[in-house]
């Protein structure tokens, strides 16, 4: 059985006088693949310098020799990873050096191949001959594979896992779109470490696991211990530069592991064969049954689809009798609109009907709270619970008494948002809520890449994760659906052809648009994009016969996000039209509006507003007066430590400014950094 073994592991007479004798062939395979590689990435001259430079190191650096000092199962091993990482391997090309339009797909696929075999090759080839000591063992092959078995599990298997999970609303995808190309990942890259461990010498498998062991720990240690400061804000960069002497520590901490497990093969000589497997096999034996009771104890359906989405197929229609149409453009601060109104007021044509409020402000700051906010009429602050305070804020008597007054009164709601407010919440509510849509496109290339780099990010030392950073980076946009609603302004844009509802049914219609927040290169540019996309929309209404008859909101979830608190708070835009309402030019006020005044707005409206329900949902914006005084909060939520509270710096804090007066009131507040309470999330 070990005379078989052997001849299989290791390089054999006959095998190696035979790849001896081809050594022309191999070199053909060696500079084919390296030469129209380069070729198409940079054109002849690298093609030429390559083929001279390979040709030359093939027979300079005798690879020949290493390619015939392999075995049957190297040589098997070698074409096996070489087909499966073939088009990882092009992936990675393409993201680095755009070639695509000078070599059709199959060519690269056969160069790609070809090279790699030739490398990997050439690889084994080197371990056979100087890292080998003539015989296969079972044993390295067992030491290898709990060693580096651990660390490929932790990074490929648990990481993803644990991510996904944990934070299990911010993916709409099952696990089964990404698990499956993990786990043989992982297996592709244990096949080679155990062919290694089968056939190396006691040396360099000794350094190679106590290298994995170290690594193994260096991983388990940051991200369980030394992820304070992950970074992942609010669609904000990161400013590494703020955190140098932290990146450092972590970074000191690696190496610190690492020199203490060197050192401990030295001076436990006689038992670190065995430590050196016991340790990450302890540790992934920790992080298995870690994973085993996160599957058996989570609330969550990690195997299926949630596509209860919201249902874009009327997003385009609008009905024949009454309308209410809200249009919230994220992030369109009023800052924008004033430099607009000031440098480009041409902007603002057809716009003639229309209110514009130039003193307003949101309770929040962003989107998921916002949003609730103005379409539940809560006032509270979403503290230590977000689901426990969406779940009070959405199944409030006064939020179900709003929505069944407006059904009771013929709309037909419908609600096109980007608000990660679970959609079993606004069931009952909007009508466009649908769980029976199919995902029509997965991106399984998108989820796995961003996996991969999100849990890079996680395991990585801190001065590293800034290579891997995925701010921006939407999970739920690698799963779309035929009947899904346009959010992002061009595709609404290039989207939009109304249509008359066939029903007698009025229509409330919530239109919320990527508008100007991140990641957006020129908010102004957006913000205008943002005007033309309401001005065709009523252009087209008009057409239909269905302008007049409509009242139309323009506005903002939230102001302009910023690092830069010196500029002030964000405020939200805020313009109206009413039903019937016909004017020889835009008005402007400085009447004082609060995200607080929609539902009531939307009542008035509606035509169903009662004299019982100013105590309930308080006044509406036509309720209010130029000059007129009014206390309002607006809730800054922010990690930024350079606030009070230091102690606490490093977790979700609400800052509280009341005022009564204008957004430059509000702006003094916020720049002396004068909260009139702090309200920490620990």
């Amino acid at each position: 059985m070990s005379d078989i073994s052997n001849k299989l592991f290791l390089p054999t007479k006959v095998f190696t006088e035979f790849l001896d004798k081809i050594k022309f062939v191999l070199l053909f395979l060696f500079i084919y693949p390296t030469t129209v590689m380069l070729y198409c990435m940079f054109g002849i001259a690298a093609a030429v310098i390559g083929f001279i430079a390979a040709g030359s190191a093939f027979y300079f650096f005798r690879l020949y020799r290493f390619a015939a000092g392999n075995s049957p199962v190297s040589i098997a091993l070698a074409a096996f990873i070489s087909v499966f990482s073939a088009d990882s391997f092009r992936d990675f090309l393409h993201s680095t050096v755009d070639f695509q339009s000078r070599m059709g797909w199959v060519l690269e696929i056969v160069c790609i191949s070809i090279f790699l075999f030739m490398v990997l090759c050439v690889f084994f080839g080197a371990v056979l001959i100087y890292g080998s000591d003539g015989k296969a063992e079972i044993k390295g092959a067992v030491r290898m594979l709990a060693s580096f078995g651990s660390f490929v599990f932790i990074v490929l298997v648990y990481l993803p896992c644990d991510t996904y999970i944990n934070n299990f609303s911010d993916f709409n995808f099952p696990i089964s779109a990404f698990i499956f190309s993990f786990i043989g990942q992982a297996l592709l890259y244990l096949i080679p470490a155990a062919y290694l461990g089968l056939v190396l010498k006691e040396k360099p498998l000794s350094f190679l696991t106590t290298l994995f062991c170290g690594l193994t720990l260096c991983v388990y240690v940051q991200y369980m211990f030394m992820n304070r400061n992950l970074g992942l804000m609010m669609g904000e960069s990161v400013s590494w530069s703020d955190h140098t002497v932290y990146g450092a520590v972590t970074l000191g901490v690696w190496i610190l592991l690492l020199v203490l497990v060197f050192a401990m093969r030295i001076l436990l000589k006689k038992f670190w064969k065995k430590i050196s497997v016991v340790i990450p096999a302890f540790i992934g034996a920790m992080q298995i049954l870690s994973l085993a009771m996160l599957f058996m104890f989570t609330e969550n359906d990690i195997y299926g689809y949630r596509n209860n989405v919201l249902d874009g197929r009327e997003q385009y229609t609008v009905s024949q009798d009454k309308n209410i149409v809200t249009f919230v453009f994220d992030a369109v601060d009023n800052n924008y609109f004033d430099s607009l109104l000031s440098s480009s007021p041409e902007v603002f044509q057809g716009f003639e009907d229309f209110t514009l409020y130039t003193n307003t402000c949101s309770v929040h700051d962003y989107t998921l709270a916002s949003m609730t906010q103005m379409l539940t009429g809560t006032v509270s602050c979403p503290m230590y619970d977000t689901g426990s305070w969406l779940e009070e804020a959405w199944g409030s008597d006064m939020t179900k008494n709003f929505y069944g007054r407006l059904h009771e009164a013929g709309y037909t709601m419908n609600a096109y948002m980007n608000s990660e407010v679970p959609v079993e919440l606004l069931e009952g509510k909007f009508d466009n809520c649908s769980s029976d849509l199919e995902p029509s496109f997965t991106d399984g290339d998108g989820i796995i890449n961003s996996l991969l780099t999100l849990n890079r990010y996680r395991y990585m030392p801190f001065l590293f994760k800034r290579f891997f950073d995925t701010t921006g980076v939407d999970f739920k946009s690698f799963v779309s659906y035929s009947d899904e609603f346009n959010y992002y302004n061009d595709d609404y844009f290039n989207g939009l052809k109304l249509k008359k509802s066939d029903s007698d049914k009025k229509y409330f219609i919530i239109e919320h648009l990527n508008g100007a927040h991140f990641p957006c290169d020129d908010p102004m540019e957006e913000t205008k994009k943002c005007l033309n996309i309401a001005k065709e929309y009523m252009r087209q209404m008009k057409e239909l016969g269905v302008y007049e008859n409509s009242t139309i909101v323009i506005t903002s979830d939230h102001g302009r996000h910023t690092s830069n608190f010196n500029n002030g708070a964000a405020t939200p835009v805020f313009m109206i039209k009413k039903a019937g309402d016909n004017k020889d030019g835009m008005k402007i006020t400085n009447a004082p509006v609060y995200h607080t005044d929609f539902l009531s707005t939307y009542l008035v409206s509606a035509g169903i507003y009662s004299d019982e329900d100013k105590d309930i949902y308080g006044p509406s914006v036509f309720d209010l007066k130029e000059d007129q005084i009014r206390e309002r909060i607006w809730f800054d939520h922010t990690y930024d430590g350079s606030y009070p509270n230091p102690d606490n710096a490093a977790c979700n804090v609400y800052y509280a400014y009341k005022y009564a007066g204008d957004d430059l009131t509000l702006k003094e507040l916020v720049c002396s950094k004068s909260p009139s309470e702090v309200i920490v999330k620990e």
